[in-house]
């Protein structure tokens, strides 16, 4: 399975199960809680060009790379913006390797479904 179709699955299913109250045609509305990973701009670029996804925004510290989504159309959020807005669904955790794990439960305790790839843990 390519990355892809993971995650159209992946996602798909968490939207089908967040709110039976949906319509059928509705996006999902998915932010981004960094940029920085390297699969994020991919990630990115696949949301934005799926019918299936409508991006939010993203959230990213480095200012280079936060300059360098603006221009590729993203709008940039902060972490509370994601966090907080009732709206988004889905957040990708695509910051850092050593903030995955920190950032995947700030997503879990605000109630979201969360993709991130290796949550690995810092001690």
């Amino acid at each position: 399975m390519n990355r892809r179709t993971f995650l159209y699955s992946m996602l798909g299913s968490a939207f089908a199960t967040s709110s039976p109250s949906l319509a059928q045609d509705a996006r999902i509305k998915i932010a981004f809680l960094g940029g920085s990973h390297s699969h994020a701009r991919d990630k990115v670029k696949v949301v934005q060009e799926s019918p299936h996804f409508e991006l939010v925004g993203l959230f990213e510290e480095d200012l280079q790379l936060r300059e360098s989504y603006q221009r590729s159309g993203v709008t940039l959020l902060s972490r509370d913006q994601i966090l907080n807005e009732k709206s988004i669904q889905v957040v990708a955790v695509e910051s850092a390797v050593k903030d995955h794990s920190a950032h995947a439960r700030l997503v879990l305790q605000a109630g979201k479904h969360v993709h991130v790839e290796k949550p690995r843990r810092t001690i």
